[in-house]
């Protein structure tokens, strides 16, 4: 009896494992993953890195099934390496799909349901759908103010990229004072020469120099390629990135990570 009762417990032990080997090793087959992923992105070769990120999200799939968070995050992740490529379309309905995951499984208020809609108000900036993406950008800088606190980073990201979207609206009143609060932040959370700092000062030259203020305009733009020349880029990976010549929204994702524009 004895001799069986520990036979039992062995063979317990040993399954037990079995299994987290083979979870280890998924694991780290995600990162690996996940990093190559990063490596296509930063080197622009978008077919391959949309190749890698379907994997990715299928994998996620097969471990945590299409409800949970874990597969939210990677649906985000696939959704950014589609945008970078200007897949808008796919990018879009991804991006819904991430958010209904997280909004059905966290709750409408959750912080990663704030990351979801700052990806789609992303995504809908660079489609040119203005109106569509100001209350979906402004939901989830309400989520965040209450959940993070209004000098978080993330809170920051959500703050300059409804201050870029009011600029491309030509609300120019409104975005100004958006993307000075964004650019404060930025300098209070990572200091004055970091490249976020960066994306904001070039998010707030635009505006200066669309409503005629120029020499301000300059001087912000100046500093900004300063950062970056002491940077190397002002590519923000994790928690933010994306940044082009004119600067535009940033996100807050790959995932699972996060995305901005300036």
């Amino acid at each position: 009896m004895i001799k069986s009762l520990v036979r039992v417990l062995a063979l317990g032990l040993m399954l037990i494992t079995v299994g987290a080997v083979a979870s280890l090793a998924q694991s780290n087959n995600l990162d690996s993953l996940s990093e190559r992923i990063r490596d296509l992105r930063k080197a622009k070769n978008y077919a391959e890195a949309i190749e890698l990120a379907e994997e990715y999200v299928e994998k996620v799939e097969d471990r945590y099934g299409e409800k949970h968070p874990e597969y939210a995050a990677a649906l985000r992740g696939l959704a950014k390496v589609l945008r970078e490529a200007n897949g808008l379309e796919r990018a879009e309905s991804v991006s819904r799909r991430a958010l209904a995951i997280d909004e059905n499984s966290l709750g409408p208020d959750h912080r990663d349901v704030a990351i979801d809609l700052n990806e789609l108000g992303v995504v809908l900036q660079d489609a040119r759908r203005l109106t569509d993406a100001e209350p979906i950008l402004r939901r989830a800088l309400a989520i965040d103010e209450k959940s993070l606190g209004p000098e978080h980073p993330n809170v920051a990201v959500d703050i300059c990229n409804l201050g870029i979207l009011l600029r491309d609206m030509r609300r120019f009143s409104e975005a100004e004072p958006l993307l000075r609060r964004a650019l404060i932040l930025e300098q209070k959370n990572f200091g004055r020469n970091h490249s976020r700092v960066a994306i904001a000062l070039d998010a707030f030259a635009v505006l200066l120099q669309a409503v005629g203020r120029r020499n301000e305009a300059a001087l912000l733009h100046r500093r900004a390629a300063t950062i970056n020349g002491k940077n190397g880029s002002a590519q923000l990976d994790p928690p933010s990135e994306t940044k082009k010549s004119d600067p535009k929204p940033v996100s807050k994702g790959w995932e699972p990570e996060i995305s901005t524009k300036p």
